[in-house]
């Protein structure tokens, strides 16, 4: 059940993350989050 949802959400979810603005994720980089922290 969860192989067939999961992309569903991601189609879900990809706009949605790729309209996102950079300077978050600079900003978070420059406070010192590394990849993961700064995803979730």
């Amino acid at each position: 059940m969860i192989f067939i949802g999961i992309p569903f959400v991601v189609r879900s979810i990809q706009p949605v993350l790729e309209k996102m603005d950079k300077q978050y994720e600079e900003a978070a980089a420059m406070l010192g989050a590394d990849g993961k922290r700064i995803f979730f």
